[in-house]
Parts: C-alpha cells; sequence; structure tokens
C-alpha cells in the first residue's frame, strides 16, 4: 500500500482495476467459517489494515480512480457486512463514512446514486426485524413478513438459537452505526452541515423512509417489556434487558433534522406531501410515546427539545401543513408532562406562534 500511495501517479487506469481485483482477494477470508482459530486475529489485523488503506488510496488518487473503483469498493463492503461479524461490519460501516465524507464533494451524479443505492440497501438488509414478532394465526410475523414456529408451535423471541441471536446484535450494531454514518454524511459532525446541499432531495427522502422503518422497529420494541424479556432470557445482553433507545433517539433527531431542511428546500418542493407525511408520522411516534410512558420521558426529552427548536423557524401555516392540525393541542399537553426546563421553553416558543395574530 505504501508503494502505491508514492508511485499511484503513475499509473493507469486499467493498471488499478486489475489490482484492485487482486486486493479484494484479501476479504475473502473473511467469508471463511467464524471457527478458524485465525480469523478473529486476521479481522483485527490484516482486513481492518487492508480496507482503510483501499479508501486513503481512493482518497489521495480519487479524480483518476475514484468513478472507476468506488462502486465496486462499495459492493465489496455489502459483502462482507453479510457476513454478519461484529468487528468486520463496524470496519465496514466506518470506511463507508470516511470515504464518503472525504470524497463526497467530488462525486457525480452517477455515484452519488450508487452511493445512496448502497447506504439504503444496507440499512435495510441490516434491520434488525427479529426483534419484534407479532401474533399472525398459526406463524409469527415481523414487520409484515411471516415467520414460522421455532418450537411447539410458539412464536416468541425466546426461541431464537445462538446464531440467531448473534446474527440479531450484530444487526442492531449495524443499525446504529449506520445511524451515526449518515447523520455525519448528510448533517455534518456538531451539527455542520455536512454533504446535504450536495444530495439530492430524492435520495434524501429515500434515506428517511429507511430512518423511519429504523425508528419504528426500535420504538415498537423499546415499549414492549415482554419482547425485551424474552429476548433478555434468550442471552442477548446477559444480565440486562435488551433496549434500543439509543438508536430510536439517533433516528429520530437525524431523521427530523433531515425532514425540516427538506420541508424549506425549494429542490424538495415536489416532495413536500411526502416530507410532510414522515414529519407527521415521526412527531406522532415520539409525542404518543413521550405522553404515555413516563420512564421513558428522560431519554426523549432531548429529542423533543430539538425538535421543537427547529419547528421555531418555521411559520404556522407550514407548521400546521406538516404536523397537522392538531399540533396546537399537543403543545398544550406537553404544559402539563414537560419534564425538563429546556423543552418547557420550546413548547412556549411554540404556542406564541400560534397565539399572535
Amino acid at each position: 500500500f505504501e508503494i502505491l500511495k508514492s508511485h499511484g501517479s503513475m499509473m493507469k487506469e486499467d493498471w488499478w482495476n486489475d489490482l484492485f481485483k487482486i486486493m479484494y482477494r484479501i476479504f475473502d477470508h473473511a467469508k471463511q467459517e467464524d471457527g478458524r482459530a485465525d480469523k478473529s486475529e486476521w479481522l483485527k489485523t490484516t482486513c481492518n489494515h487492508a480496507m482503510f488503506a483501499i479508501v486513503d488510496l481512493i482518497t489521495q488518487f480519487f479524480s483518476a480512480i475514484g468513478p472507476l473503483l468506488l462502486p465496486s469498493l462499495y459492493d465489496q463492503f455489502v459483502c462482507c457486512l453479510n457476513q454478519r461479524n461484529e468487528f468486520l461490519a463496524q470496519t465496514c460501516v466506518a470506511c463507508l463514512k470516511n470515504v464518503i465524507i472525504l470524497n463526497g464533494n467530488e462525486f457525480d451524479d452517477t455515484l452519488w446514486d450508487k452511493t445512496m443505492e448502497t447506504i439504503t440497501h444496507i440499512l435495510n438488509s441490516t434491520l434488525p426485524t427479529d426483534l419484534i414478532m407479532k401474533e399472525n394465526g398459526e406463524n409469527g410475523q415481523v414487520n409484515g413478513y411471516v415467520k414460522e414456529d421455532k418450537k411447539n408451535g410458539m412464536n416468541n423471541l425466546g426461541w431464537l438459537d445462538d446464531e440467531e441471536i448473534s446474527e440479531v446484535i450484530v444487526m442492531c450494531i449495524v443499525q446504529m452505526d449506520m445511524v451515526d454514518a449518515v447523520s455525519t454524511i448528510v448533517l455534518g459532525a456538531d451539527s455542520n452541515i455536512g454533504l446535504l446541499p450536495s444530495i439530492h432531495p430524492p435520495h434524501l427522502l429515500s434515506i428517511c423512509k429507511c430512518l423511519m422503518a429504523s425508528l419504528n422497529l426500535a420504538n415498537s420494541f423499546n415499549a414492549s417489556n415482554g419482547e425485551r424479556t424474552l429476548l433478555w432470557k434468550a442471552g442477548l445482553r446477559g444480565s440486562s434487558k435488551p433496549n434500543l433507545p439509543r438508536l430510536e433517539t439517533r433516528c429520530l433527531s437525524t431523521l427530523f433534522s433531515i425532514l425540516i431542511v427538506l420541508l424549506q428546500d425549494k429542490r424538495a418542493i415536489g416532495l413536500r406531501d411526502e416530507v410532510s407525511s414522515l414529519l407527521s408520522s415521526s412527531f406522532s411516534l415520539i409525542f404518543n410515546s413521550y405522553s404515555t410512558s413516563e420512564s421513558r420521558r428522560c431519554g426523549l426529552s432531548p429529542v423533543m427539545t430539538r425538535l421543537l427548536e427547529e419547528c421555531s423557524s418555521l411559520d404556522r401555516q407550514l407548521i400546521l401543513s406538516s404536523f397537522g392540525d392538531t399540533f396546537p393541542l399537543c403543545m398544550c399537553e406537553l404544559v402539563v408532562t414537560s419534564e425538563t426546563s429546556e423543552l418547557r421553553t420550546q413548547v412556549s416558543s411554540i404556542l406564541k406562534i400560534f397565539c399572535m395574530p
């Protein structure tokens, strides 16, 4: 890799293409059985170093090789993520985030299409739907998909075997890491603007739909003490009940921030109805959770506060058309249930918008 960094400027495109095909064979070892004694050490050394080194190479010579080789690198990330290995998955997500942040300003429309396709594919394919099991006749149903019984005709997650439990854990980790990555890519670190202006509104909307799916799952799971107890007994989190509060709040904050921007983006005028629908649905979700569950208010208060702070920049009619006519009544309820002074301050600011002539 060091030789390539020093002399890569002298290489031709077809040389790079052939060389990357050879380098990708490094990751073939990741597709072997987890039982191999040397695999764990290999993942933490050779594989980890190779992935980050490839990202460095593409970044250094992006103008020459980026559009040619980045799509194939995305495919390698997806392939490695499918192995459901925790360390490998976290490395893939970190490299995906880095290569987009470092080079996103140079992407053309075709590369953005492939980038968004990869992000949405990963978010959808790693959604841990086995966390939520609903009764549906003789079989359980997970988010609309029927799952056959595990044992004795019973439909509960307590019958997940060890391998499936491990897979669920990895998928939860990847979802959390991917949501963090999306937030950093789109919105930037520390609430900077990020790459959002470079991303077409339809792509942003597709990301929001993925975040909404992840949010719905995390919200349902966090609200279900029974399902968390079953997975706790099955060994998902050892001595404590499994919970996904951070995934829920991170999805909420990222989703709200992107949607509020889209709501005011002139490029997204044609998407206004879909944006408003997602805003209304996500607000209803957090409001109902906040209003009905005292135990969850502490975790949801910062997100609710952030949402109302962003809403205070909107005019009255835009708020009503986006969040629904019952929004002012929700604010009245929050006068009673708000637990922090910061949230009460934002509720007051919103109510003033509706009180002023």
